[in-house]
């Protein structure tokens, strides 16, 4: 791919019973608003992708996309890459909404000030010569991402806790998540949020736990993520600091803050799935509390596992 970053297919891992989850059904990726007409073609015609899910639920990501790649009707209508008409369909699923409710009166106060503080210095920013521009852009990064990671994370037992909260207090948008992915009609298919770890993690964890892939492979899937998430790409996209900028190697040695934030650690996952068995039991009684009931995965382990 030439613009969808941190994708792979789901397909090869082992399931219930022993048997082998079918690849080409399902795919997990980070954000496609920047996709090529490449990337749109090698999705729809050499992976014969029917549908793209955003978890974030931005439809006006997904119109653009639309906009730049019209949606035709007919799934087997011939690809015409100088129209550029694709037999893609978009839905939009949002998995965490009201974010101010989870974290909190004193969370989102932390949140507001580092970002009001953010766009302050960023007003100097773009005025500025060089070294100034790189000092207030690192100082920038610096200040957003560690408001963030201390009022997101420190205060909800890190990452493993916020996915906790996502899960627990959006079932029914999870579960609709999983049942859009799932449905054959929709498959194969791609979901994504933005950087494609943290709403697409989870939904990855519960996908693949409904289809009785073990703990261990669940969480190295989660993990496959975490090179992308420390990549200077991602870090650039996220942060905000420009390529000529450097991103002092004081900020992302394993035990910084920013590490769990862009990152894909195992203690997250690990974290998010504990708690989960905390308060339900396990992950198929989670699936089971949000209507994915026995018979469900019975009936998806069918079609999926071969």
């Amino acid at each position: 791919m030439e613009c969808i970053l941190n994708m792979r297919d789901l397909g090869g891992m082992v399931g219930a019973g022993g048997r082998t989850l079918k690849q080409g059904l399902v795919y997990r990726s980070a954000k496609v608003s920047g996709a090529t007409a490449g990337d749109i073609d090698t999705l729809s015609t050499s992976l014969g992708i029917r549908t793209i899910i955003d978890l974030r639920g931005r439809a006006g990501e997904n119109n653009a996309i639309r906009e730049k790649y019209p949606v035709v009707k007919d799934a087997a209508a011939v690809v015409d890459a100088k129209q550029c008409t694709y037999p893609v369909k978009y839905i939009n699923r949002d998995i965490y909404n009201s974010m101010g409710k989870r974290i909190g009166r004193i969370g989102v106060a932390g949140l507001l000030l580092g970002y009001s503080l953010v766009k302050f210095i960023g007003l100097f920013k773009a005025w500025s010569p060089w070294p100034v521009r790189g000092w207030l852009g690192a100082l920038m990064g610096r200040m957003q991402y560690y408001t963030l990671t201390y009022t997101l994370c420190r205060a909800r037992d890190g990452f493993g806790g916020l996915y906790f909260d996502m899960a627990h207090k959006n079932p029914v948008k999870v579960a609709q998540a999983i049942r859009t992915i799932a449905a054959p009609e929709n498959l194969p298919a791609l979901f994504h949020c933005t950087s494609g770890k943290d709403r697409t993690g989870i939904t990855a964890a519960l996908l693949l736990s409904a289809v009785g892939v073990q703990r261990k492979d669940i969480v190295e899937d989660y993990h496959a993520s975490h090179a992308f998430g420390m990549s200077r790409e991602h870090i650039q996209d996220v942060i905000g600091v420009a390529e000529d900028e450097i991103v002092p190697a004081s900020w992302l040695h394993d035990d910084a803050p920013i590490v769990m934030l862009l990152g894909a650690k195992r203690a997250s996952i690990e974290r998010f799935l504990d708690l989960i068995d905390s308060e339900y039991g396990s992950t198929e009684a989670y699936l089971d509390a949000v209507g994915l009931d026995a018979s469900w995965r019975s009936e998806l382990q069918s079609r999926w596992l071969e």
